[in-house]
């Protein structure tokens, strides 16, 4: 008794059972997964471990990019800071490198975690494209077609990163270009003025020359005309 699928070791419930258990109840009880379950582990597996190895390459990759714009940054803020020391004619620009640090900043937030971003919005079974080549039963195949699919996927991350690097370099530069263009002619202004002011005091000492010059002159004749006069009275 008992020696059916479902065994209780109950000689009574053992019984009981063997009547009303049919062999195909039991049937792939005592075998492994099937064939769609064994490809369903290693494409999860295969998933998760792409996954896991975009994510530190991208990174890597991010890092880098940030490590680059952080040189060319700090080398173009050195070249300001020696346009702010220059003097001219009396004034400097004392451009503001506190606001273009935070627009630089700004940008090492586009770039940390754009690409690894994207490839974690294709990385998933849902997606079209890659549910097709998932489905591929070939090991060598699918592995060969899924690193191409992230390859792909990241060569795409790395464009959109690009343009939105390029356009927020664009703005950048622009806005320092703003504050310079802004700094000189605010310091254009004040040497006009003060080429006016000079000017206007050069044009004073002119005249005041003249007059002290005709003042001059007159006293010159005054006094000629007194000596006249007093050799006639004296002759």
């Amino acid at each position: 008794m008992g020696g059916g699928c479902c065994v209780s070791n109950h000689p009574i419930i053992d019984f009981i059972t063997d009547i009303f258990c049919s062999d195909s109840c039991c049937v792939g009880n005592s075998s492994g997964p099937s064939e769609s379950e064994q490809h369903a582990k290693k494409v999860a597996e295969e998933l998760a471990e792409m996954k896991e190895k975009s994510e530190k390459s991208s990174t890597q990759t991010e890092q880098k990019i940030m490590d680059y714009i952080n040189r060319s940054m700090d080398s173009f803020m050195i070249e300001i800071e020696k346009i702010n020391q220059q003097d001219f004619f009396g004034e400097k620009l004392n451009i503001n490198t506190k606001g273009i640090r935070e627009k630089n900043e700004q940008l090492n937030n586009q770039v940390v975690g754009c690409i690894s971003s994207v490839l974690n919005s294709r990385l998933v079974q849902t997606d079209k494209e890659l549910s097709t080549i998932l489905e591929e039963r070939d090991e060598k195949k699918r592995k060969k077609n899924f690193s191409a699919f992230v390859e792909k996927v990241k060569k795409q991350a790395l464009r959109k990163l690009r343009t939105e690097i390029e356009k927020t370099v664009k703005a950048q530069s622009e806005i320092v270009s703003k504050e310079i263009k802004t700094r000189q002619k605010e310091v254009d202004a004040r040497m006009a003025e003060s080429i006016k002011e000079l000017t206007e005091i050069m044009e004073i000492k002119e005249k005041s020359e003249s007059k002290l010059k005709k003042k001059q002159v007159d006293y010159m004749y005054q006094s000629a005309l007194c000596d006249l006069i007093l050799a006639e009275v004296e002759g």
